[in-house]
């Protein structure tokens, strides 16, 4: 019984695992402290010492000593009125893993998904087999992503969902920026050709796929679903703050000096359709950090 530790888990995750309704796996690489993951939860995991030290005895590590060993053993010898069955220890243990929930660990998800953003056909196919972008080898499906990513499984799919990310051929990507721009121009223009009133009028993704099918349609309807608010009858429409919103952090992204605040708001307001110009304001950027390299300022 070499090599045995032990871990104390909370009560209903023991419940659980003894009802076999959830799994158990360790996540990390050897720069990694260890994750504990179940399907919904994360645990960071330490050690932790005991009091006392603990003997590990299997089940079937006893036996009937010799007459004449028993008064060399004790009167104590076992606790089912026979002196002389004897205990053998196999082990005896100081420590063991102690569990608390955490957060999941998703920056490495957002450098995975970054080094393979998707930004259209012909650089994948340029780019194939080189170990690029466009390299099935170097894109992750879910399976890769929960080895990869210290998150239980509901926890990626809540961060896959906030950085915007799709999955494409059974593959995790996320849009190129520039690429996200294309798609998002194309949507506004063809729903204004129909005289759509952006703010009002649902979107119908299939007329969308439909005026633009030399475009991925997988990464085109990612970008009507990114962009749009669900009403309650179903239907999609165009959300002013999300489409305000990625322009301004993409004239703040491609920016070679800093801006003059009015010169900014100028910009910005000539970005957006004039239906979204109400959310042309610097609330709608609250929470947004801008890095630029190589001097890592933040705007």
């Amino acid at each position: 019984m070499e090599g045995i530790h032990l871990m104390q888990l909370p009560e209903e995750l023991l419940e659980a695992v003894l009802r076999e309704e959830t799994k158990l796996t360790f996540v990390g690489n050897e720069s990694d402290h260890v994750v504990l993951t179940t399907e919904s939860e994360s645990y960071s995991v330490r050690i932790a010492e005991t009091t006392n030290s603990m003997l590990i005895v299997p089940e079937a590590g006893s036996e009937l000593l010799p007459e004449g060993e028993v008064e060399a053993v004790g009167e104590d010898v076992g606790n089912d009125g026979d002196a002389r069955l004897a205990r053998y220890i196999t082990n005896t243990l100081f420590e063991y893993y102690e569990l608390t929930r955490t957060t999941p660990k998703t920056r490495r998800l957002r450098e995975l998904l970054k080094a393979a953003a998707y930004a259209g056909a012909e650089l994948e196919e340029a780019t194939a087999g080189s170990g690029g972008i466009g390299d099935v080898d170097a894109l992750f499906s879910t399976e890769q992503l929960l080895d990869a990513v210290q998150a239980s499984e509901a926890e990626l799919f809540v961060a896959l969902a906030e950085l915007g990310a799709v999955e494409m051929d059974g593959k995790w990507r996320t849009l190129a920026p520039e690429y996200t721009a294309t798609l998002l121009d194309l949507v506004i223009t063809v729903a204004d050709e129909l005289g759509t009133e952006l703010t009002i009028d649902p979107l119908d993704i299939r007329t969308v796929l439909a005026a633009a099918p030399e475009y991925n349609p997988v990464a085109l309807e990612h970008v009507c679903l990114l962009f749009t608010d669900e009403r309650d009858d179903g239907s999609l429409v165009l959300s002013a703050g999300k489409v305000a919103r990625f322009k301004g952090v993409e004239l703040l992204r491609l920016a070679t000096s800093d801006w003059v605040l009015s010169e900014f708001l100028a910009a910005w307001r000539s970005t957006v359709p004039v239906d979204f110009h109400a959310a042309v304001d610097l609330a709608t950027l609250y929470g947004t950090a801008v890095v630029t390299a190589p001097a890592r300022r933040c705007r």
